[in-house]
């Protein structure tokens, strides 16, 4: 290890050696955490050669892996830096005597499934390489966690993944015997390998053995007799022999392995069936029959709906704030049928409500570039609608000249489209002015409506007073829809994404002739919001705050956001900054640190040298400190990243 290493991380030892290089555990002395350094084996190019597949690395985030925090390119070689698992891995599990219940098996089986499928759906997929006991780790909180993946062939696709014998797919064993026989043979590893491991790997743990020769084959009759004929099925077809024969994704095999339990059910009440007289057989053999077609018909009516049932988790869990679990339904969905815009939709729309316009808008782009024209019908979501959530998204952003161009354009993909997006195309109108086709815009959806006045109206009547320099009027519209819409015990996604932008107009309406009253309207927003309209509150008061000077304000404000987990970088510098004008150098430390772990993927740029550097004039400022090296290093560091 060199100076570059060793300055930032306490190594506490080996912990073994993996198909990419030596394995590290050490302790991260800024960040104050355990961190695992891995040295890579001939890595091919440099990291900034290899900027954006590292980028990408970084922004891995799966309840089921390990966060990749860092990269290092030093004298003594290549490293990667990622998040200290805690409890132990199946290998030495195994070693221990452990026997592990078919439940246990099965859903640990989905588990490593969803990690695979997010790594196969990356941009350019990731390929595990190595599936294996020991490097899947069984956590305290009993879920698994995939580590030890060869981040050196992301990078070069020319590397041939090394194999551990048992485990490694027929064909992955044969490209790396002929490259160590010094001959050449095509090899490119797909998902198709890490199906196998997977396979192989599961039957170890269900039965002991290793399948070490691929002439042999597997002991059938042990693996059903430990899990049962239906999971033993999922286990063979993943470890046959021609790839062509196993699943064909990570997400198919999830599929089967959720199936089990459902077979298993069915296959119990069939044996219940009463066999005591003929007749009863007669009928109940007409009634198998029948089943079976009828079963038939409903497992292509699955397979077809699978896609639609991905889509409502995404929505469920939008509904119950679990955003890692809608990113999860998403990726499985868009594999499903990634031509299809409902579960891009929704992705997009997460970004929306919790006030990530610029992530919403994002997502809303990838998707264009995905969807095809022809998914789009009377029936269900298409492009227009993506349209359409890109303008909602711009007016939140006060990109009002593009939010016409957006809803213009869902306009001309789908004429007949919602009212309410009629009434948000005539909001974006009035913002830029074209008041007179706002109007035109607003009387059409209320027309479509059967005349009848609804929030939304209200809304919209409401922004386009305001740009005709109404205020009162406008502000009594605002509240008449706030009143509206709060009183609701349960509220649509559209009618929350409504209520906190009639708060937020009326309050950036008032904020400099009345700056009490857009506060109030913010706090009481922050009481009646779900959590991506309390996020978007919280932000605009603390802003506020923060310019005002009531930092302590501000910092309860930032702190919340914080707490959601879908805090963004601009969060963590304003809070940074509020508690240097406190003067606590060592909260500043504190959020520069959770700023680069959390939004920058360990990336030292200008904002985190900013923040140290004002930490460290705190200290001078204040006595603690009677040197200013450190204070000029991070300045000159923060100068050094800045564009200006």
């Amino acid at each position: 290890m060199d100076n570059d290493i060793l300055n930032t991380y306490e190594i506490l030892g080996k912990i073994g050696e993996g198909s990419g290089g030596t394995i590290y555990k050490a302790y991260h002395k800024r960040l104050g955490k355990m961190v695992v350094l891995k040295r890579l084996i001939n890595p091919k190019g440099s990291m900034e050669a290899n900027k954006r597949e590292v980028n990408i690395l970084k922004n891995l985030n799966h309840s089921y892996l390990p966060h990749v925090i860092d990269f290092l390119e030093t004298d003594a070689g290549v490293f990667t830096v990622m998040s200290y698992v805690p409890g132990k891995s199946f290998q030495q599990l195994l070693r221990d005597g452990a026997e592990f219940p078919k439940e246990s098996l099965l859903k640990w089986a989905m588990q490593i499934c969803s990690a695979l499928n997010y790594l196969h759906n990356q941009p350019k997929p990731i390929i595990h390489g190595d599936i294996k006991p020991s490097n899947i780790m069984l956590t305290p909180q009993d879920d698994i966690c995939i580590i030890d993946f060869n981040i050196s062939t992301f990078l070069d696709e020319k590397t041939v993944y090394g194999c551990t014998k048992g485990f490694a797919s027929p064909e992955q064993f044969m490209a790396v015997s002929s490259r160590r026989n010094k001959e050449d043979i095509a090899y490119l590893p797909d998902v198709k390998t890490d199906i196998y491991s997977v396979g192989a790997t599961l039957y170890h743990m269900a039965t002991g053995k290793v399948r070490t020769d691929y002439a042999q084959e597997l002991d059938m009759e042990l693996l059903t007799e430990r899990l049962g004929s239906e999971f033993a099925g999922v286990i063979e077809k993943a470890t046959e022999l021609d790839p062509k024969d196993r699943y064909q994704s990570a997400y198919e095999m999830f599929q089967a392995l959720k199936e089990v339990p459902e077979k298993i059910k069915n296959k119990q009440q069939k044996r219940k069936t009463d066999r005591k007289t003929i007749a009863l057989i007669t009928v109940a053999c007409v009634l198998v029959i029948a089943a079976i077609g009828g079963g038939m018909l409903a497992f292509k009516h699955h397979q077809m709906n699978v896609y639609a049932g991905l889509v409502q988790n995404q929505k469920e869990c939008i509904s119950n704030d679990d955003f890692l679990g809608e990113q999860n339904y998403y990726n499985m969905a868009i594999d499903k049928k990634p031509h299809e815009a409902e579960s891009y939709y929704w992705h997009a729309y997460a970004d929306y409500i919790c006030g990530d316009y610029e992530g919403c808008v994002s997502e809303v782009d990838f998707a264009m570039n995905n969807v095809r024209e022809s998914s789009q019908t009377k029936s269900h979501m298409g492009i227009a609608d993506l349209y359409a959530l890109k303008g909602s998204a711009l007016l939140a952003q006060n990109e009002n000249e593009k939010a016409v161009e957006a809803f213009e354009n869902a306009n001309s993909h789908y004429p007949n489209l919602q009212p309410d997006v009629f009434r948000q195309y005539a909001t974006a109108l009035a913002r830029v002015g074209r008041n007179d086709e706002a109007w035109n815009k607003l009387d059409e959806a209320d027309r479509a409506d059967g005349g009848k006045s609804s929030p939304q109206s209200d809304n919209t009547r409401g922004e386009i007073k305001k740009s005709e320099g109404n205020t009162s009027a406008a502000a009594s519209y605002f509240e008449k829809c706030i009143n509206a819409l709060k009183k609701k015990e349960k509220r649509s996604y559209f009618e929350e994404g409504l209520l906190c932008n009639s708060y937020v107009s009326e309050a950036d309406m008032l904020q400099k002739e009345n700056v009490d009253k857009s506060k109030s309207l913010m706090r009481d927003a922050a009481k009646n919001l779900a959590l991506g309209g309390q996020i978007i509150a919280n932000r605009k008061l603390g802003s506020w705050d923060y310019n005002t000077g009531d930092y302590k304000e501000a910092i309860q404000c930032f702190e919340k956001i914080i707490g959601t987990g879908k805090a963004k970088a601009a969060d963590y510098e304003v809070l940074g900054e509020a508690y240097a004008a406190t003067h606590n150098s060592s909260a500043v430390r504190k959020i520069a640190a959770e700023r680069l772990e959390k939004t920058s993927g360990g990336n030292e740029d200008f904002y985190y040298y900013r923040l140290m550097a004002l930490a460290e004039a705190i200290d001078i400022e204040q006595g603690r400190s009677n040197s200013g090296s450190k204070f000029y290093r991070y300045y000159e560091l923060a100068q050094s990243k800045s564009d200006s």
